[in-house]
């Protein structure tokens, strides 16, 4: 039971280590843009960013037969054929 007595203190002091170091790093803007060391890899020019990917345009299918099931394209031969009886 004694041990609690070092334990509770010791976590104490911890945890005001830990909120210290993250108040630091927040004063201090280790925070501020994330995302500026990614892209500074991928930029030749200090000064110039990448614009971002355009988004792909969704696939259109051909017709309504590229539309139906493979069921549809098969005939109503194929689907009585795999119908359970």
């Amino acid at each position: 039971m004694s041990i609690v007595f070092v334990l509770i203190p010791l976590s104490l002091g911890l945890v005001i280590i830990a909120i210290c170091a993250f108040l630091w790093a927040v004063r201090t803007g280790q925070f501020d843009e994330l995302d500026a060391a990614a892209w500074e890899i991928l930029v030749q020019d200090r000064g110039e960013l990448p614009a971002p990917p355009a988004p792909a345009a969704p696939a259109v299918p051909a017709g309504p037969a590229a539309t139906a099931g493979p069921a549809a394209k098969a005939g109503p031969a194929a689907t009585a054929a795999k119908e359970p009886r």
